[in-house]
């Protein structure tokens, strides 16, 4: 705490960044990056690494607020006011602090405030008038605040032990407001300067005939008026104890959009993007950095300063890839930053490799060097180095051509090497010629393509590069073996086997289509005309749901049955409604299995899909399904035909006529249909010993209740016949 004059403060000046004519505010600087110096012992002037650009910025006694695009804001340094910042603040389009509170302006003119203020006894919340609106403008003092209506007139609140909440009566037309450490000041719309407030070092002494200010601030004891002219008018503080040269404006200054002032020192932006600060400098707070070129909006408060500065900042880093071969993709970034601002995308792919070369000695001397290896990317020629052998001084450059370097030209043979030291060439930076704009277009991309890129983005006031983005080329499926269709006898075993190439990892998954679809069979139980039960002769195969079941006869109706369905075949059918009126000659109708339905097979994810023990009922298509990162491709289908060998039922009978009929059902028990005679072939002979004397049989071959029978034509009259059946 200082005591000045006859009155008792405790905080240092506090400043608007925002002012500006015509009834309107200047609530957001166009967007950039905060830069900060001065006193940090708050962190008031450590700007949090992932803050990101903003458009407005404030100072406080020992705090930083800034306003981001979204409208929200973010704050860091003296823990009253980061600590009481509301978290749900939304559409703000200004701020500004004081020592420890914080102000908000939002869009639709209304005014947030949170932290504490010294009411000249305690620390209290700092409260906003009651039905406060219509606000274009707000400045945070010590412990007051001031607002600038729509309407000209100026609104202030908080601690007035000196008459700075004392708006002077009539004071209308105001267009530009500042608050300070007991005082305030308000610039009108024909220029003029009114102020109020503490006046013990002449803070609010405007000087006489003051006139053309678009803008004011107040620092703690002093007081910044901005002309239309580009030039500065101080008063306030001018001798004594705490005049540290605040007011003395530095001859000639001009040019200058806007004005900041703190405890002890003044901050000026001029219209070059470049800072001018004078005054008290015991912690930097005038020691402008190199870094804040461009500078787009200023702050300042006790002993700290603050800028948003127009060199790149990336607001959308560029995002990963992963595309197929021959396809195109982009890589665009966002970013802000004073125009004009210049971008060069960077590619670090798997071609590129470094150069080597030797150094050699004589006499102490680097005299030559010579390439070993030329590398490959080069479209830059990179640094060059000597390292070791004992001597010093030497340097070199590097000459390339098509992508290599060719030629190590020493420029100085440095001195007292003992021996040859390392030459060091830089790798390929990958540097993409032409690659010039905010999105990066690569066509028709190859493997070569994959790596990871970047770009660099430049202005006059500095540069930012952005994070690496990877490009993932996958190399599609493509099958270099299709399965064969195999033909095997029953029982035996089969192998299906696919190779593939393209992006590793590679997931199979096989597929069936069941090529034998079986109808299952079922007689009806009928008692008295109704349908009381029916019994499964025969379950059929390859059922994926339950069929529909009809019961059929000439007459009687009402009757009603359903399917029972487990693993692919019928186990029961079961009546419904028995009816009424049916003969004894009903018959029940089960729909077919749906043909082809394909099966995926599961736990069948490998190259080869083995097959054992085979009977007819594997019979069918088999394909597969190959994926990758790049997408997949199915196989063509390949055909499993399983040779079932008949069996007789019965030895061959003889008819009235002379016929021999014969009987015979697959060897497995299989039910067979009248599609399968296509496959199977009947032959007879009459001699044993002449294999010429085997005749094929072609009429007479019928399907009946799932076995074949064969009437033979040729066989009356003969005595004996002798007869095979082939399953092809």
């Amino acid at each position: 705490m200082r005591t000045v004059g006859a009155y008792l403060f405790h905080a240092a000046a506090l400043s608007v960044w925002v002012t500006s004519a015509a009834f309107s505010t200047v609530r957001a600087a166009a967007p950039g990056v905060v830069v900060a110096w001065g006193h940090n012992d708050n962190y008031q002037t450590s700007v949090p690494p992932n803050l990101g650009v903003v458009t407005g910025i404030a100072a406080g006694f020992s705090s930083t607020i800034a306003l981001k695009p979204s409208g929200t804001i973010a704050s860091w340094g003296n823990s009253v006011i980061t600590a009481n910042m509301p978290t749900d603040l939304t559409s703000v389009v200004a701020i500004s602090a004081g020592t420890s509170f914080g102000l908000a302006l939002k869009a639709d003119g209304t005014v947030v405030a949170w932290g504490l203020f010294y009411d000249g006894q305690n620390s209290v919340p700092l409260v906003v008038p009651a039905n406060l609106s219509g606000v274009v403008a707000i400045s945070a003092g010590d412990s007051h605040a001031v607002a600038l209506r729509n309407d000209g007139t100026v609104v202030a609140w908080g601690r007035n032990n000196y008459g700075q909440t004392n708006v002077p009566s009539g004071l209308s037309g105001a267009v530009a407001v500042a608050a300070g450490g007991a005082h305030s000041v308000a610039v009108k719309s024909d220029g003029t300067v009114v102020a109020w407030g503490a006046n013990n070092l002449g803070q609010t002494s405007v000087p006489p005939g003051l006139s053309g200010v678009t803008a004011v601030t107040a620092g703690q004891l002093h007081s910044l008026a901005l002309r239309s002219d580009g030039t500065i008018i101080a008063w306030g503080v001018s001798s004594g104890p705490y005049d540290q040269g605040q007011t003395t404006v530095p001859s000639g200054l001009n040019g200058v959009t806007a004005i900041a002032a703190g405890y002890g020192h003044s901050v000026a932006l001029k219209n070059d993007g470049t800072i001018v600060a004078w005054g008290a400098n015991e912690y930097g707070q005038i020691s402008v950095p190199a870094d804040s070129r461009g500078a787009l909006a200023i702050a300042a408060s006790r002993d700290h300063t603050v800028a948003i500065v127009g060199r790149p900042a990336i607001t959308t880093q560029p995002a990963n890839r992963a595309v197929n071969v021959t396809s195109n993709t982009t890589f665009a970034v966002a970013a802000t930053g004073t125009a004009p601002l210049s971008y060069q995308w960077f590619g670090l792919t798997p071609q590129l490799s470094a150069a080597t070369g030797t150094a050699l000695v004589a006499g102490g001397f680097v005299f030559d060097a010579q390439v070993v290896s030329g590398g490959a990317g080069y479209v830059q020629a990179p640094a060059v180095r000597f390292v070791g052998g004992g001597g010093s001084g030497a340097t070199a450059t590097a000459t390339v051509s098509n992508g290599a370097i060719v030629a190590i030209t020493v420029v100085s043979p440095g001195s007292g090497y003992s021996s040859p030291p390392s030459l060091q060439i830089d790798p390929p930076n990958g540097f993409l010629a032409g690659q010039t704009n905010s999105v990066l277009t690569l066509n028709s991309v190859s493997t070569n393509d994959a790596g990871s890129y970047f770009v660099v983005i430049t202005n006059l006031y500095g540069s930012a590069t952005s994070s690496a983005a990877t490009l993932t080329v996958n190399v599609p499926v493509t099958l270099t073996q299709q399965p064969q269709s195999i033909v095997t006898a029953f029982g035996s075993n089969a192998v299906f086997t696919v190779s593939a190439s393209g992006t590793l990892p590679h997931s199979y998954q096989w597929f069936w289509q069941p090529g034998l679809s079986r109808t299952a069979l079922a007689v009806p139980d009928v008692r008295n005309g109704f349908v009381v039960g029916a019994a499964v002769l025969y379950g059929g195969g390859f059922y994926s749901s339950a069929p529909a079941v009809q019961i059929l006869a000439g007459a009687g109706s009402g009757a009603t049955a359903t399917a029972t369905v487990n693993n692919g075949v019928v186990t029961a059918v079961n009546i419904g409604s028995p009816g009424s009126g049916y003969p004894s000659n009903t018959v029940i109708q089960i729909d077919p299995p749906v043909a082809g339905t394909t099966q995926l097979l599961t736990g069948r994810t490998a190259t080869n899909l083995s097959l054992s023990s085979l009977g007819a009922l594997a019979s069918g298509n088999y394909f597969i399904v190959v994926t990758n990162a790049g997408g997949g491709v199915t196989s063509s289908p390949a055909l499993l035909r399983v040779l079932v060998p008949q069996r007789f039922v019965q030895p061959p009978q003889r008819l009235g006529d002379g016929t021999f009929r014969l009987l015979f059902g697959a060897h497995d028990g299989g039910f067979l249909l009248t599609n399968d005679l296509a496959s199977l072939e009947v032959w007879g002979s009459t001699n044993l010993a002449n294999t010429n004397a085997w005749l094929r049989l072609t009429n007479g071959i019928t399907v009946q209740n799932g076995q074949v029978q064969v009437d033979d034509a040729d066989s009356p009259g003969l005595l004996r016949r002798f007869y095979r059946v082939l399953t092809r």
